[in-house]
């Protein structure tokens, strides 16, 4: 039955079945005129036998040709075996493979369509679709793509059997959502990927009130189509909300704005929105969870009063976590603040550990336990395990796609490194990112020139960030150009007599200098601020020449990177 699903599904890719309608209506109108016109020229009967026979013998012909052949505006040309690569315009393409095992209940959402007369409820419709990943992402044996990854199908109308593929995922859920005052009509339907067939569809017609009950009945009806065993299914969907609607509404926006990053505007925006959100219910633990993300995000600029980002943070993500302990998120986020400001291993271990317990498809919670086992137990394998999961979870985002990236630097696998920042940069060459990890595949395997280029392509699309302009004050510095990396460093210091925690980040350049007791006074400078930064100089290279200076392994030790002196 699967199989010949698949050859139906084929015949319609190949336009196989609008040849046949449009070649009956052809020959039908041929027959017509044929019967008119025999008769009206005085010709024999058996000329319209002959135009009949010809046609019917034509048919067959014609499906054939249909089949191995397509017309396509660069003339005519045969049809391939498979659909063409899903190439999202702008956007990179990551073909995951073939589904495993594993992947057989696995699931995508994809954003709803807005539907709403006015076209302005786009953010409540990617909410929506966002709600339903969180709702699956409760059901334990389902693996569900991350909402980065998913999204990137926005506004695309592609063949879903590619999404499938590019995905790792055997089924996707797409709809639509149309809202007009206090109604909502929400569309959902789930989609087989190995063949295209719709395996279960609904409509609700429902008051705005109702919008969690509806998001609920989809993710069991799911849970039902996929023959997934919820043994307590009031507890596996249980989430929490707000009776609140305009809570929800300004938590629906603030996710929207967070999941920009950059510029840092969109966070502080997020900022304001997630506040709106906990004063109209401070019971909201989501609204706590997203503004703690916020400012977890928005510390990484390391700006005057990043400190205060990072005591709100931590504050706020405990507040989510009292509210309801098993959110993900901020145990990640709580996780992520112990080992890189606190140095507190088994601390950052727990949290972890809880955050991949009560959600198993959040991609974040696995990359940062990865680069946990990195650097705390100098664990190869066993990060690069975590590391290939986060991206297994969110295959299309950049992020989690760098978790294994982290375990090649640490074991100098460098040109491994570069060459698969090249690759992403090949295929999303506007994002800043990628061209700051190639900057660093270069600056490690020895050129300096090649690396300064690609800083200062990241500089230009992502701003001057700190990290940026670092490494590029190092590349500098390796080309001959001290002048220029000085330049760099005087503008650290500085952002420095401002309240920027950057002393990690001068310490790099004052090693490319040869500048050994500078940079030892910046790294012990780092650990009193509890630069976030400093855990990465255990693996960077940079420090080879100090690493085994007392000063270098006493400051290490006490933050529980020794296996790394």
């Amino acid at each position: 039955m699967r199989a010949l699903g698949a050859f139906l599904s084929e015949l319609k890719r190949r336009r196989v079945y609008r040849v046949a309608v449009v070649y009956v209506a052809v020959a039908f109108v041929i027959w017509q005129a044929a019967e008119i016109a025999v008769p009206g020229l005085n010709l024999p009967g058996w000329v319209l036998t002959l135009v009949i026979l010809l046609t019917v013998l034509g048919f067959p012909v014609a499906l054939v040709l249909a089949w191995a052949f397509d017309i396509t505006p660069e003339g005519v040309k045969r049809t391939d075996a498979e659909s063409p690569k899903l190439i999202a315009p702008g956007k990179v393409e990551r073909v995951v493979g073939e589904v495993d095992a594993e992947a057989r209940k696995s699931i995508a959402v994809l954003p709803f369509a807005d539907m709403s007369a006015e076209g302005d409820q786009e953010y409540f419709s990617d909410g929506m679709s966002e709600e339903l990943i969180d709702a699956l992402t409760k059901i334990p044996e389902l693996r569900v793509t991350a909402r980065t990854s998913s999204f990137q199908f926005k506004g695309e109308r592609r063949d879903i059997r590619e999404v499938g593929r590019v995905l790792g995922v055997t089924h996707v859920v797409e709809g639509s959502v149309r809202k007009s005052g206090e109604r909502l009509r929400i569309t959902a339907q789930l989609v087989d990927t190995t063949d295209g067939y719709h395996l279960w569809s609904e409509r609700y017609d429902r008051d705005l009130d109702d919008v969690f009950q509806v998001q609920d009945e989809i993710a069991r009806s799911i849970a039902r189509e996929l023959e997934v065993r919820l043994t307590d299914p009031s507890a596996a969907l249980e989430r929490s909300r707000t009776d609140n609607l305009e809570a929800y509404d300004f938590y629906l926006r603030g996710r929207v704005c967070l999941a920009e990053i950059v510029p840092e505007s969109w966070t502080r925006r997020a900022i304001e929105l997630f506040k709106k959100a906990t004063e109209l219910d401070p019971t909201y633990a989501p609204a706590h969870a997203g503004l703690a993300a916020a400012y977890d995000q928005l510390n990484r600029f390391a700006g005057p009063g990043a400190k205060g980002l990072l005591a709100k943070a931590r504050e706020t993500a405990l507040r989510a976590l009292d509210l309801d302990s098993t959110l993900s998120e901020p145990h990640t986020i709580l996780g992520y603040i112990a080992m890189t400001h606190d140095w507190d291993r088994e601390a950052a271990r727990q949290r972890f550990e809880r955050a991949i317990q009560v959600n198993p498809n959040e991609a974040r919670a696995h990359g940062m336990y990865a680069i946990f086992l990195l650097y705390f137990e100098k664990q190869f394998e066993e990060a690069l395990e975590r590391a290939r999961r986060a991206e297994e979870l969110d295959p299309l985002d950049w992020a989690p796609r760098t978790f294994p990236w982290w375990v090649l630097w640490a074991q100098g696998e460098y040109e491994s490194y570069l060459q698969e920042a090249l690759e992403v940069i090949e295929r999303e060459p506007e994002h800043a990112q990628p061209h700051y990890w190639a900057g660093t595949g270069y600056l490690l395997t020895g050129r300096p020139n090649e690396a300064i280029s690609e800083f200062g392509r990241a500089v230009d699309l992502g701003g001057p960030a700190h990290f940026y302009l670092s490494y590029l004050a190092v590349a500098h510095a390796r080309a001959g150009n001290a002048s220029k990396a000085r330049e760099i460093l005087a503008e650290f210091e500085e952002r420095t007599s401002r309240g920027a925690a950057l002393s990690s980040w001068r310490a790099r350049i004052h090693a490319a200098l040869g500048e050994r007791d500078e940079a030892l006074d910046a790294l012990e400078s780092a650990f009193e601020e509890h630069d976030r930064s400093l855990f990465h100089v255990a693996s960077d290279p940079l420090f080879d020449e100090v690493r085994s200076h007392p000063r270098f392994t006493a400051l290490f030790g006490k933050m529980g990177l020794e296996k790394w002196c």
